[in-house]
């Protein structure tokens, strides 16, 4: 699904690359899920330096995804979250993306943790989708 979604947004170059690490499995609602990774990747897309490298893979205890972007100071890792907040209101930047991608985690009963990328250097979010 990540692939599909991946080749599906506007990008801007051939350059951008998607890689996936293993089989990052969830069990979730399709059209949820699928939403949840269009805003994801387009958001690393939006933020990211060229050329964008963005890697989905999975850990223990359930899936990740991060890139190679400028990532996302620890002061604003909550607010990012929250309704209207977006950093790219010049470009019609509505702060809807990841207050959904917030919404669909929480409608499943998963968990979303926001680091930093130790091997692409930008934004790491860990999706926890079981205990």
């Amino acid at each position: 699904m990540a692939q599909t979604t991946w080749e599906s947004l506007d990008r801007h170059s051939d350059i951008e690359s998607l890689e996936i690490d293993g089989t990052p499995t969830v069990y979730g609602n399709e059209e949820a899920v699928r939403r949840m990774f269009d805003n994801l990747l387009g958001n690393s897309l939006e933020h990211g330096e060229s050329p964008v490298t963005v890697t989905v893979g999975s850990f223990d205890d359930g899936i990740y995804l991060e890139d190679n972007g400028p990532g996302i100071p620890e002061g604003n890792r909550e607010q990012v979250f929250e309704q209207g907040f977006t950093t790219k209101e010049h470009n019609g930047g509505t702060g809807m993306g990841m207050a959904s991608v917030r919404q669909i985690v929480l409608a499943h009963d998963w968990r979303i943790d926001i680091s930093e990328s130790e091997t692409l250097g930008g934004v790491r979010f860990e999706i926890t989708t079981r205990e």
